[in-house]
């Protein structure tokens, strides 16, 4: 017997170069082969053989009565073989391109002659489209990623890629001077012929969530159809349909308009934007997403053209601050305000965690950028084996290597030399530049140290052809305490959970020593940091936004992943953190714990039989730590944990959990010891990280010393510094 499943799908929607609109779709039927017996109460059609034909249909309407043409089949797939029509363009003759994964077929008009065909699923098609120039444009996939190539019927061939923004994810049907449109998080990047980009329309000028935009639609005039969805808190849903008509620009309009650089749309930031622009009457916040201006040629093209507008002159108000964005150099140029007086003057002197904040001040205790939360980026090792972190020197670090197995490492066997070349030679360069005086340090004996330290890791060809055959894996905290391994890396960003990655798994005796020659540094969280133009006439309005982050109502409820700037947020957190919970015994947990301690049965008024806890209730997924099993109070009840950290076994193949309970004084002591002890803000900087690639080639090669390619650094880095000043 058979049976048969039946499903149909709109694959594209197109107006016709007669005016005429169509649609293509799809219609599914897998047929199953099943037996006299079947039965589907017990049985399941799907594990039984099946065949699936995929059939694609063309069809337009009658624009004013709605009536639809016949149907024409124009694609058939049978159990994935053949092209079929998941995506479709129409070119300016007329001519229907239809294609998926597997190849690419171009029809007349009438789809009565096919004028071209490759069937070959290296063609890697993901999408189509038409531009203005009448050809189509095929987003496909080669050697080097994502590309975009037109194709030349004539030639029965596709061009060289075309040049677009890096974050072309969205690409559709140019009009006017564009070829294409793009849209992204910020806005509309129009995409002219010879890779001339152009913002056509921003989302924060326009007042619309960028969110909630479901499609659009370009115009001939440059103006722009779209439709939006948006949900309220009360369930409600409403779709609205949008016409965005392009202005000239108004230098006298009623609300001054502040300028904002990001680098990608942070979507928080976004939505304080928004929230900002509603609500005041006087002043706008524009964002400009220099990252529309990337390709995947280059990336940096975005951060080159900030830097040229700064150089002329058109400086933004605000500054969104991202990894890529050179905020130090910014600074070093007189282009950043000082926010000191600011914080003091709103917040008061003593308002926030200066230990972090420190690192970020210049010489003269200027702090030209802030941050919501930060993190800490340290190594851990056995305190029995690095010490206590009073004296770590490359020298310190030699020979408590020595003290361990003969084969033992450093940092984890898979750490590769390209991954210590970003997080020691990358990463510590704001350690060797001061970019206020332009003096470099790369001739020191400290970044010596690191070149020879990167040097002994292996390249990642050389880990992968050393474990060609299967992996022996480990956890690193098992190699810590089995003595083959001297450190791990750790990010702090939270008060509980990296607890459960140290104390618990080390058996309470983790020292946070950092990395060799550099020790532990801090990081920006998750969330953006701010930095206010010098140059702005509307400082007092740039920081009135910016200063949102900084307060407890914003980081009481915005940080989830990191520590807190503001110092009562700070402590509150902490705070919480060292505040045990106990279990009410009279309420059964998840976890089958009437969380009361058995040996405290006498103290309690909880009968012995509540107390019994069914053998099938207990969690075998669910270990404690020998170094912290939880307290009980003066009743006899059990703490409950903070948090639980999760742990792969990659012997025995099991995933398990650890309990973390509240956090000892130890443990406090621990960490404030450590915050007061970062000097370093981890920075990196593109030309930089160029250099050092270059001049670093010769030396893990073998045919330079530390100390030449130290010397050549030095030169380098101090002449591209200065030229930057």
């Amino acid at each position: 017997s058979s049976d048969t499943n039946r499903y149909s799908n709109i694959n594209a929607m197109f107006v016709t170069n007669e005016g005429l609109p169509g649609m293509v779709y799809s219609i599914s039927v897998t047929t199953f082969e099943l037996p006299d017996d079947f039965d589907p109460e017990t049985q399941n059609r799907w594990d039984f053989n099946s065949t699936n034909t995929m059939t694609y249909y063309y069809q337009t309407f009658d624009p004013e009565t709605g009536k639809g043409s016949e149907p024409k089949v124009i694609a058939k797939v049978v159990d994935g073989d053949g092209v079929g029509a998941d995506y479709f363009a129409i070119d300016g003759d007329g001519n229907n391109y239809v294609g998926n994964w597997n190849g690419l077929s171009v029809y007349n008009p009438d789809f009565s002659e096919e004028l071209f065909s490759i069937k070959d699923d290296r063609t890697n098609i993901n999408s189509l489209t038409s531009m203005s120039n009448g050809k189509v444009l095929a987003c496909m996939w080669d050697e080097n990623g994502m590309v975009y190539k037109p194709f030349d019927l004539a030639k029965g061939e596709f061009g060289d890629a075309m040049s677009l923004p890096s974050n072309s994810y969205n690409v559709f049907a140019g009009a006017g001077d564009y070829l294409l449109f793009n849209r992204s998080e910020s806005g509309i990047t129009g995409v002219k012929d010879g890779g001339i980009f152009e913002e056509t329309v921003n989302w924060i000028d326009s007042d619309i969530n960028s969110d909630e935009i479901y499609a659009i639609v370009p115009l001939e005039n440059g103006d722009f159809i779209c439709t939006t969805d948006s949900y309220e808190d009360d369930g409600t849903h409403t779709t609205e349909l949008i016409k965005l008509v392009k202005k000239p620009y108004d230098p006298n309009a009623i609300r001054k308009v502040i300028t904002m650089a990001c680098i990608g749309m942070d979507y928080d930031v976004k939505n304080q934007v928004m929230e900002f622009n509603k609500n005041n009457t006087q002043y706008r916040i524009r964002m400009v997403d220099y990252s529309q201006y990337n390709t995947d040629n280059s990336i940096e093209a975005g951060i080159t053209k900030l830097n040229t507008e700064i150089i002329a002159g058109h400086i933004p108000d605000i500054f969104c601050i991202s990894d890529d964005m050179p905020i130090v150099q910014y600074a070093g140029k007189g282009v950043l305000e000082d926010l000191t007086p600011y914080m003091e003057k709103d917040f008061g002197k003593d308002a926030f965690v200066e230990d972090f904040f420190k690192t970020l001040r210049n010489e003269k205790g200027e702090l030209f950028e802030i941050y919501g939360s930060f993190n800490i980026v340290t190594a851990v090792g056995l305190e029995s084996v690095v010490g206590d972190g009073s004296s770590w020197t490359f020298a310190d670090m030699k020979a408590a290597l020595e003290q361990l197995a003969e084969d033992a490492t450093v940092l984890d066997v898979y750490y590769s030399r390209e991954r210590a070349v970003q997080n020691f030679l990358y990463d510590s360069t704001s350690q060797f530049v001061d970019w206020e005086t332009g003096k470099c340090s790369f001739d020191s004996e400290e970044f010596i140290d690191l070149l020879n330290f990167v040097k002994t890791f292996k390249t990642s060809k050389e880990i992968e052809a050393a474990n060609s055959g299967e992996r022996d894996y480990d956890e690193e905290y098992t190699k810590l305490n089995s003595g083959k391994q001297l450190l791990m890396e750790e990010t702090i960003s939270d008060f509980n959970n990296y607890r459960g990655n140290t104390y618990y798994v080390l058996n309470g005796a983790p020292s946070f020593v950092g990395y060799p020659g550099s020790g532990s540094s801090f990081t920006a969280g998750y969330r953006s940091g701010y930095a206010v133009s010098a140059k702005s006439q509307y400082k007092d309005i740039a920081w009135d936004f910016v200063k949102n982050i900084l307060s407890e109502e914003y980081q009481n409820d915005n940080i989830y992943n990191g520590l807190p700037t503001n110092k009562a947020v700070f402590e509150k957190a902490l705070a919480e953190a060292m505040t045990p919970e106990y279990i009410d015994p009279s309420e059964e947990t998840a976890d089958g714990d009437y969380g009361i301690a058995f040996d405290a049965v006498a103290s309690s008024n909880i009968s012995t039989g509540a107390l019994e806890e069914p053998a099938e209730d207990a969690k075998d997924y669910l270990r404690y730590s020998e170094y912290n099993k939880g307290s009980t109070n003066e009743q006899g009840w059990k703490e409950n944990p903070k948090t639980y950290d999760w742990y792969w076994d990659y012997q025995t193949k099991e995933e398990w959990q650890i309990p973390i309970f509240a956090m000892t004084e130890a443990e406090e002591q621990e960490l404030r010891s450590m915050l007061s002890s970062i000097t370093t803000f981890k920075r990196d900087d593109t030309s930089l990280r160029d250099i050092i690639d270059e001049e670093t080639q010769a030396f893990f090669s073998g045919q330079k010393s530390a100390e030449d390619t130290a010397k050549m650094i030095q030169s380098r880095a101090t002449i591209y510094v200065n030229e930057q000043k």
